[in-house]
């Protein structure tokens, strides 16, 4: 009964809510509504004339405003190319035809990857990879497990700076160019 009683009053109220809400603000229009559009459009293409957006004019000059922390790592990096970071040592051995084995091997398994083979008396060291954190590191590691079982990582150390590969740029065909669908002499002829 009670229940009954209250839905009753939750009706009734949200009744007189949706009447007071359809009343109009104190302008007469509602305010649910979304506003009318303007009556007038405004072309903004006459606005701008088109030797206001000419950029290609000589006169321009450029100015750049940058953090000078920028500058400061620019050069730091030209003068000091190495960063200290971790790496893999793959193999250590006194017979150098060890280390081109194992160089073979991995290069077979990740050609992209950098490879180090100092000769520090009596042996020569096989490092694979230069990476800047320890996890990533670890992440290569699991990764050639199963290949170099009694691979470690090491560092941090001194070492460059990785290479960064420069962009494959596509040749172009000027045959093709020419002769788009191989036509002779040009539209069909």
């Amino acid at each position: 009964m009670k229940s009954i009683a209250i839905l009753g009053v939750l009706f009734l109220s949200g009744l007189f809510f949706q009447v007071v809400a359809q009343d109009t603000t104190s302008t007469g229009k509602n305010w649910r509504l979304f506003p009318a559009k303007q009556e007038h459009k405004m072309d903004t293409s006459k606005l701008m004339k088109p030797q206001q957006l000419d950029f290609s004019r000589p006169d321009g000059a450029v100015t750049v405003h940058q953090d000078t922390r920028i500058d400061a790592i620019g050069s730091q990096l030209k003068s000091e190319p190495y960063f200290y970071g971790y790496t893999l040592q793959l193999e250590v051995s006194q017979q150098k035809s060890n280390i081109k084995e194992a160089r073979y091997k991995i290069l077979k398994i990740k050609p992209d990857i950098e490879l180090d083979d100092p000769y520090e008396a009596p042996n020569i060291y096989l490092y694979a990879g230069r990476f800047y954190d320890r996890v990533s590191a670890y992440q290569f590691k699991n990764e050639i497990a199963k290949y170099f079982p009694n691979a470690i990582v090491v560092g941090p150390k001194k070492m460059d700076l990785p290479r960064i590969p420069e962009p494959e740029i596509p040749e172009i065909d000027t045959d093709t160019l020419a002769n788009p669908n191989g036509l002779e002499g040009g539209m069909g002829q």
